[in-house]
């Protein structure tokens, strides 16, 4: 009665116990023993297969994106102090329109009030 059963009168989870631990027993198992080696292959590779029939698709579209690629490169490194040179003068003319702006956003305020200090407060004096 020392098997683990506890009593609880199903004959069932005695029965089930011993195959969860072989189950669990045979899954260790196949985690640490090392999977067996592949199989080497004894053919020799050359690089013309890759003009082979079947990655001879694959083989022109990766030349064409490697073109395109190395082509946006070079451009955008030789284009890189002219894009500098176009975004310098961008930010002059913009703090120019800033500085205009502003100051133009200060004067109409200045004309306001001389505007309403000369229609209410002036008065002809004779």
């Amino acid at each position: 009665d020392d098997d683990g059963g506890g009593g609880d009168g199903g004959g069932g989870d005695d029965d089930g116990a011993p195959a969860v631990k072989k189950a669990r027993a045979s899954s260790v198992a196949a985690v640490v023993q090392p999977s067996p080696a592949p199989k080497q292959h004894q053919s020799t590779l050359t690089s013309l297969q890759i003009f082979s029939r079947p990655l001879l698709r694959t083989t022109l579209v990766m030349w064409f994106l490697w073109f395109i690629c190395t082509l946006l490169y070079y451009g955008i490194v030789l284009l890189a102090p002219k894009l500098r040179e176009v975004a310098r003068e961008k930010e002059a003319r913009l703090r120019t329109r800033a500085q205009a702006y502003a100051s133009a956003g200060a004067a109409v305020p200045s004309s306001l009030l001389m505007f309403l200090d000369d229609a209410g407060g002036a008065t002809p004096s004779s």
